[in-house]
């Protein structure tokens, strides 16, 4: 099964290149199109679009098919060389979503002529012909370490992430039916660039809070306020799996015993300092519902999931819906004891049922 364009198959559909063998995968992209002195390459584990001071162009790789709502999709970059003046004037590389010259995103890092901008994360989009928007994100400089670039979409709004976090968001109901590309390139013959891209990652998220904190806030605060605050809690903060390798817990408590509530729990693990980065390789994270009953909780968890480092596809913890009748605590434990104290945001919604 393929990611749906439009949002019809199952959450979490993916799609994966780590660019590890020296082919492009032809169930994945289409055709290259390179201009100028700018070439495609995949070896060494990245795909490589490259410019020896040749002459100007920008090239890129399309998707095979395109796409439409509810979709993820994240590519880290690595400019080898570019970075520096001494490379020529322009570099440019980034993570495309293109429905035409009228609608498109751009996302990822520029150079221009004379280094009027020079920024690690460089963000342009075009709605609806209105013409070229653009914005330097982080007000950093282009240098030579790999950064992870992800936009979100889900219905009308396009959300930006720099390294797992969250940069901002623009509303755009017309950028559906777009393809995705890896883009890079020059504006000025002569120019060096050698741009790496790895790690290409892409999944469907079609559940109503979206995967990913910043998409839950806005919802929550929504839900809450229609409520009137009467039969709702909203909470956040942070699981800090610690060194010693004792399981944390969060716990939701109702205020009346014998009450029937229910919990949507969401945690991201890349972000910074999470389990994507400071777990051991292989390491297993473990989560576990434990739901009271007559006043103590069971040794077992009544439900467990299980994310592994660098292999599981989905990268955030999405529990939907756990129906409970007492206190109610969601555990977190690694296999294998960091070297770091692994830190993973998360967000809640109770929705008490009955009381």
């Amino acid at each position: 099964m393929r990611l749906d364009p439009f949002a019809g198959s199952p959450a979490h559909v993916s799609m994966v290149d780590g660019f590890d063998d020296a082919s492009i995968d032809i169930a994945v992209w289409g055709t290259k199109v390179e201009n100028g002195g700018t070439a495609i390459t995949e070896s060494g584990g990245f795909l490589t679009i490259a410019n020896a001071a040749g002459a100007a162009g920008i090239s890129y790789l399309p998707t095979l098919h395109n796409y439409g709502d509810y979709i993820v999709c994240q590519v880290e970059i690595t400019v080898v060389d570019g970075e520096a003046a001494g490379d020529g004037e322009r570099c440019e590389a980034s993570l495309v979503w293109y429905k035409d010259a009228e609608n498109y995103v751009k996302w990822g890092v520029y150079r221009d002529t004379g280094n009027a901008v020079n920024s690690s994360g460089y963000l342009r989009y075009n709605i609806n012909g209105a013409g070229e928007s653009a914005t330097d994100i982080t007000a950093v400089n282009i240098d030579n370490d790999a950064h992870t670039f992800k936009i979100i979409k889900h219905a009308s709004q396009v959300e930006i992430y720099y390294d797992g976090v969250y940069q901002t968001g623009i509303a755009f109901q017309e950028i559906i039916n777009y393809n995705v590309r890896l883009e890079a390139g020059t504006q000025d013959a002569g120019d060096t660039i050698d741009i790496d891209f790895d790690d290409f990652k892409m999944f469907n998220n079609t559940d109503p809070f979206g995967t990913d904190l910043a998409s839950v806030n806005t919802d929550l605060d929504t839900i809450e306020a229609l409520l009137n605050g009467s039969n709702v809690t909203t909470g956040s903060g942070t699981v800090s799996v610690a060194l010693n390798g004792v399981p944390y817990a969060v716990e939701f408590t109702t205020a009346i015993f014998g009450s029937v509530f229910e919990v949507t729990f969401i945690a991201d693990l890349d972000a910074a300092n999470g389990f994507d980065t400071n777990a051991k390789a292989n390491c297993v994270l473990d989560v576990g519902i434990f739901k009271e009953f007559g006043g103590a909780y069971p040794s077992l968890p009544q439900d467990t999931y299980a994310w592994q480092k660098d292999v599981t596809l989905d990268r955030n913890v999405d529990i939907d819906h756990i129906r409970c009748a007492e206190d109610t605590k969601i555990t977190f434990e690694v296999d294998l004891i960091p070297d770091d104290t692994i830190s993973v945001p998360y967000r809640y919604i109770v929705r008490r049922l009955k009381t």
